[in-house]
């Protein structure tokens, strides 16, 4: 029954916000069982993550500010770019925020799974999934999304100048998710920086589904911008 219960807790938020961020893949959705491929990956993602924030671990601080955030991103963005860029699936420039929220999402439900083994034993289950259901978890998504964008610009925008937006975008990811590591160790402004950082994040994450679907060749009629 206690596994069930860490399953249930610990899967729930990211199946929603797949299905979220799924649901905003409107005019040529993507196939569902790419997606959950994709979700999957991410999954087997942290195997890869995990050997290699343990060999670079020096100290805890460093490890959470520095570490984390660049290898969780790099991983995440290393398995769209290898096992789905060039997938004839992706076909508008939109699909790229779904595969890339799917693969972070997949990573943030096994890590999830962790964090919430380890409230139960200290009996705070219920505060702690709230909160990661609400922040640590839309969190992955987003600084994924961060990336992905530029990926999209990478894979349909035409010029010299494309071939410098995914490793751009990257690094921004990279801070974001340093930067919320960092408000989330040090509490600062008792949570008022958290509110800050997550509105600004869905600005941004709302702000490029409706330009990438602005671009999309399947649209038909007038998106607002």
């Amino acid at each position: 029954m206690t596994l069930l219960i860490i399953l249930a807790a610990g899967t729930a938020p990211g199946l929603f916000w797949m299905w979220f961020v799924y649901r905003r893949d409107r005019f040529e959705p993507e196939p569902a069982s790419l997606v959950i491929r994709a979700f999957f990956y991410g999954v087997l993602a942290t195997i890869p993550a995990i050997i290699l924030e343990v060999l670079f671990q020096v100290h805890p601080l460093f490890s959470m500010v520095i570490v984390a955030p660049v290898v969780e991103e790099a991983v995440k963005f290393s398995v769209v770019f290898f096992f789905f860029l060039k997938k004839r699936e992706i076909d508008e420039p939109v699909d790229l925020l779904v595969y890339g929220a799917a693969v972070a999402l997949g990573f943030a439900t096994l890590e999830n799974c962790g964090y919430l083994f380890n409230a139960l034993l200290a009996g705070k289950l219920a505060q702690v999934a709230l909160l990661r259901a609400l922040l640590s978890v839309p969190g992955h998504f987003l600084f994924s999304t961060i990336w992905a964008y530029g990926l999209a610009g990478y894979k349909f925008r035409k010029g010299r100048g494309r071939r410098l937006l995914h490793w751009a975008f990257l690094l921004m990811a990279m801070a974001a998710h340093a930067l919320f590591n960092v408000i989330a160790l040090f509490n600062i402004l008792g949570g008022l920086l958290f509110i800050a950082l997550m509105t600004l994040l869905w600005m941004r994450f709302n702000r490029s589904v409706r330009l990438l679907l602005s671009l999309s060749p399947f649209r038909t009629k007038k998106i607002k911008i």
